[in-house]
């Protein structure tokens, strides 16, 4: 598969949210600060996991992030304070190249009770690339199982 960066998976994800989709790596650490801080989140260790992963892609600097766990509760911090005054919807797409917007998924639902987040996560794929990921092609229906979320609809989309 492709190697993920800043305009992919989760970290697209959290650029989009925060408006910072194109713009430069020291822009886009900036933007993601003031979005956080603007919400609510005065977590230091947050607000610059944002910041790297806005910038730097998935893995971030060298440093930032030992577990999927930790990038992965920085962004619901995120979510959360974006669904304070309203839900959201959360659009994680070719989730099939990433096994970590699968794993974010279920971080989020294993935390429904104690973390209740008013959002809906819609994961889209393409099937020809789910021949090519088996982790993902199962770990896709793995999500369903757990309590609330459902595939609302698996359908081919027309091409032309």
């Amino acid at each position: 598969g492709p190697i993920l960066g800043p305009s992919d998976g989760l970290p697209r994800l959290v650029a989009s949210l925060v408006g910072s989709v194109g713009l430069s790596a020291e822009n886009a650490r900036s933007r993601a600060w003031r979005v956080a801080v603007s919400l609510g989140v005065h977590d230091t260790w947050v607000t610059d996991a944002l910041k790297e992963l806005v910038a730097t892609g998935a893995s971030g600097s060298p440093g930032t992030f030992t577990r999927p766990e930790e990038r992965w509760g920085a962004i619901l911090t995120l979510l959360e304070g974006l669904a304070a005054e309203r839900p959201i919807v959360a659009w994680l797409d070719d989730v099939q190249w990433g096994d970590d917007a699968l794993g974010f998924a279920q971080f989020v639902l294993d935390r429904q009770e104690e973390r209740p987040l008013p959002a809906l996560l819609l994961m889209t794929c393409r099937d020809e690339a789910l021949a090519e990921r088996p982790v993902a092609r199962g770990g896709h229906h793995r999500v369903p199982g757990l309590r609330g979320p459902a595939v609302v609809a698996e359908q081919e989309v027309d091409r032309e």
